[in-house]
């Protein structure tokens, strides 16, 4: 499954129509297998002190995730 993350700077947009929106992109650019099923929206992506994507702080953002996985402290 894929789960896409994003980090919106507009608040106010509609998130419904967003989604609808980028999956319609993936599915024209590519197989369905890419086609992101999940979506979370953050007000900002978490990131290492190197400044890069802290995926282990994703894990934790997706509720589903940590029950399968564990919390990571």
């Amino acid at each position: 499954m894929v789960r896409l993350y994003a980090s919106l700077h507009n608040k106010n947009i509609d998130t419904e129509a967003l989604k609808v929106k980028i999956s319609a992109t993936f599915e024209k650019e590519f197989s369905k297998f890419y086609v992101p099923r999940d979506f979370v929206f953050m007000d900002e992506l978490p990131q290492t002190p190197l400044l890069k994507i802290d995926f282990m702080k994703l894990i934790d953002a997706d509720p589903e995730k940590v029950r399968a996985v564990g919390k990571i402290s």
